[in-house]
């Protein structure tokens, strides 16, 4: 195994070495003789005597592992030791645990959904995961189960009673608790709207507290619910996407509503808001999508106070199923791991011009804009080390004849926002996620383009998880 990235930067040789150094190319041009020595020759010198220089490193120099999977229904996570990868197989609704230097497969959990409508969350610490979905065929039963595993013994450590009709779940950052949202209306209880927290350790409901809209709606017929829901990264407050249109922000172990936002113009919207909290937990970021761009509501998590508002690029919808995620936050923005700061494609409505800029995630003040590169960017990544910004990049757009077939994967340094290199890929590198230890890099890829099935059609398609060395 390679050494491990070193946080400084190989210095340029002094005039002595490049000295020696010329020599021996030289010697090794005249070695290889004819053409074939002369261009080794200048790429030798391009490579050592400029480093600094921008390149692009061709895909099978660094690729480690591709592996077929569909990004909509494949989600995949790094463990903890940032070897290994825990990936949906792609035949059944089990999940493998995959090496991804020896691309060797070491295990396989048996999923208790084989009906592979579930949804799936994890532990900040990669350690926990829990799958939540039907139980039965028929989805109008609604039987649903969450299903707790510690992914370090591979075994099942919790499973839920039946949870009727649930919406939207999260698991706390620790990997201790479940939050979900049931509504029980139909059943005629008088508390029907509730969201219950679970203590998946004790295996006991910790507390319900009842839930109701802020804001009454356009038709008295328009349901009530909560859309999404995201636990603090303290594990204290849980935030509340409602169909009302408005953001609830609750303290879980006091079972108190601390404070409100609204983001939609009107009640009941149909524009789809979705939510992040900063890693340091102290700010709360809304997405609200609308036709051909998004708005993002920069919030203070402690007060619900407005700190800034942006208009995000979002021309990369219905490139494929993925695009259409309600969770893919990285097509848009990525969060440093410190939670410091923030980078979004931002979208200039007067000009139509993007950039990807880097903002202070406390203040919303701007700190620089990235150097920008030639082509359409899909997803954002910042490196667990902090050292790089990386993106997926189609290079040729999406216009030309080679439709997305010039991609790469860009890289910036993260604190300055200078492009530095870029590696080869295939289409439209998208779902971008560092290993822990920023050794390795993994996207989905497309491998098809312009692929028609009966009457529906699709710009990308046949994707691969891959994986990269980052050195």
């Amino acid at each position: 195994m390679k050494q491990q990235i070193q946080g400084r930067a190989k210095p340029r040789p002094g005039f002595a070495q490049r000295r020696k150094l010329i020599a021996g190319l030289t010697l090794a041009g005249l070695a290889l003789n004819g053409y074939a020595g002369l261009k080794l020759l200048g790429e030798l010198w391009e490579q050592h005597i400029n480093p600094t220089a921008l390149k692009t490193m061709p895909v099978d120099k660094h690729r480690l592992l591709s592996i077929p999977g569909d990004p909509s229904a494949s989600p995949y996570r790094w463990l903890r030791d940032g070897s290994h990868l825990l990936i949906v197989d792609t035949q059944t609704p089990n999940y493998n645990i995959i090496n991804v230097i020896s691309g060797e497969r070491v295990k396989t959990l048996t999923s208790a959904f084989p009906y592979g409508r579930r949804q799936l969350y994890w532990s900040s610490d990669h350690r926990y995961m829990v799958e939540f979905g039907d139980t039965q065929a028929q989805s109008y039963l609604n039987e649903r189960r969450a299903i707790a595993w510690d992914l370090q013994s591979g075994k099942q450590i919790w499973k839920s009673p039946p949870l009727g009709y649930a919406d939207s779940s999260d698991l706390s950052p620790e990997g201790s608790y479940f939050a979900q949202y049931q509504d029980e209306s139909s059943s005629g209880k008088q508390q029907s709207k509730n969201v219950q927290v679970w203590d998946i350790r004790q295996n006991q409901l910790l507390t319900s507290w009842p839930v109701q809209a802020l804001r009454p709606g356009p038709e008295p017929e328009m349901r009530f619910y909560v859309r999404t829901m995201a636990w603090s990264p303290d594990g204290t407050r849980l935030s509340l996407i409602c169909s009302d249109g408005a953001i609830q922000v609750w303290h879980v172990a006091r079972d108190q509503l601390l404070w409100t936002y609204t983001a939609a113009a009107t009640a009941y919207t149909t524009n789809a808001i979705l939510q992040q909290w900063s890693p340091d937990g102290k700010t709360l970021l809304l997405w609200q999508i609308m036709a051909g761009k998004s708005k993002m509501h920069m919030l203070n998590a402690q007060t619900g106070k407005l700190i800034q508002q942006f208009m995000v690029a979002s021309d990369i919808r219905g490139l494929g199923g993925t695009f259409n995620l309600p969770d893919q936050h990285d097509q848009f923005l990525a969060w440093s791991n410190d939670g410091a700061r923030l980078a979004l494609r931002i979208y200039n409505e007067l000009s139509g011009e993007k950039s990807v800029q880097i903002y202070d995630a406390h203040t919303g003040q701007k700190l620089f804009t990235c150097q920008g590169v030639t082509g359409m960017l899909t997803s954002f990544a910042w490196s667990p080390d902090g050292r790089f910004l990386a993106a997926g990049n189609i290079v040729d757009g999406l216009s030309s004849d080679k439709g997305g077939l010039t991609s790469t994967i860009q890289f910036w340094d993260a604190s300055t926002g200078t492009a530095l290199f870029t590696y080869q890929a295939p289409r439209a590198p998208i779902q971008l996620s560092w290993s822990p230890d920023s050794r390795f890099l993994a996207t989905y890829n497309a491998q098809d383009y312009n692929v028609r099935v009966g009457i529906h059609y699709s710009l990308f398609a046949g994707f691969a998880l891959q994986v990269f060395r980052v050195s």
